[in-house]
């Protein structure tokens, strides 16, 4: 580590923050595994001893169940970068993050997440977003969904860069997904069917072909009001 650039962590691929204690975060980063603080980050707890490999792009918490953590192995760099790490596929903890289980080989051996989301109705439905390295593609890349918790996956859209994912906060049917690349499927998509299917909603957006990296929230006051980056 260079001199001059003090202690610091890595960087920091997934994040995730309990559902009614603020004070209980879990953090995964591009080299540095799984960590856990309990009293709003003044002290870290490393989360991911006895795991084959140590790099996380993406941490979800079950908002009803919030001992259950979903941590999706392997970080996302867009372009070229020499420096990115591989996963081996989604990871499961039903005990806040004690212990963590390999739920399911539908990704295949090599995987690159971006983002896991779970649904605030229903905690059998789980979405997630794998990318293509540039240096290293793999033919998982796009939006998943598992209706059992995990157990079982099916990719509903086989697009690449998906880059950020969440449920609507008050129409559980409704999910968004912002797509990034360049590509002609970039900018903001929404599914009114539970993640079943997908559609483009790019009005008032850049083109396509100018959407690199995105990323979007939704205002918690009037959910209608999307804001993206």
């Amino acid at each position: 580590m260079a001199q001059h650039w003090g202690v610091v962590s890595g960087r920091v691929r997934g994040i995730a923050v309990h559902p009614t204690n603020p004070e209980i975060v879990y953090a995964g980063s591009g080299g540095g595994g799984i960590w856990k603080t309990t009293n709003g980050g003044q002290s870290w707890i490393d989360k991911s001893g006895g795991l084959n490999l140590i790099t996380f792009g993406a941490i979800a918490i079950d908002r009803t169940n919030p001992d259950i953590i979903y941590a999706g192995s392997g970080e996302y760099m867009w372009a070229m970068n020499e420096r990115y790490y591989s996963g081996d596929g989604l990871y499961k903890s039903t005990n806040g993050g004690d212990t963590w289980i390999k739920i399911n080989s539908d990704f295949g051996i090599v995987t690159h997440f971006t983002d896991v989301v779970v649904s605030p109705y229903n905690s059998n439905l789980v979405i997630a977003s794998i990318a293509n390295n540039y240096q290293n593609a793999t033919p998982n890349h796009g939006i998943w969904r598992s209706s059992n918790a995990g157990v079982n996956w099916t990719r509903i859209l086989p697009v690449e860069g998906v880059y950020d994912l969440s449920f609507h906060p008050t129409n559980p049917n409704v999910v968004f997904a912002a797509c990034g690349n360049e590509q002609p499927q970039a900018g903001i998509m929404i599914s009114v069917d539970g993640g079943l299917n997908f559609s483009v909603s790019n009005s008032g957006l850049p083109s396509s072909n100018k959407i690199g990296r995105i990323y979007f929230d939704i205002s918690k006051s009037n959910p209608s009001i999307l804001y993206t980056v």
